[in-house]
């Protein structure tokens, strides 16, 4: 992983990617506290990963979001 990457934002990429390599669809669904116990650290870091060119989001709902990597963003897993 990129150093800056907080241990929330890995856990958050490494979810999607995970999602991504077991069902072959890029879009995730991922709910903020199967990731962390501290979902407004959670909803910081998935606005952050966006900002920085990792991640796009769509639907956000009360403590989930619809999220994929990037090509960027995957390309620190390949």
């Amino acid at each position: 992983m990129k150093k800056g990457i907080s241990i929330i934002q890995q856990k958050i990429l490494q979810y999607i990617y995970k999602h991504f390599k077991e069902t072959g669809k890029p879009l995730c669904y991922v709910i903020f506290n199967q990731i962390d116990n501290n979902t407004s650290a959670v909803k910081n870091s998935i606005k952050n990963l966006e900002e920085e060119g990792f991640i796009e989001t769509s639907h956000p709902a009360i403590g989930a979001i619809y999220a994929s990597l990037t090509d960027y963003g995957l390309s620190f897993f390949e």
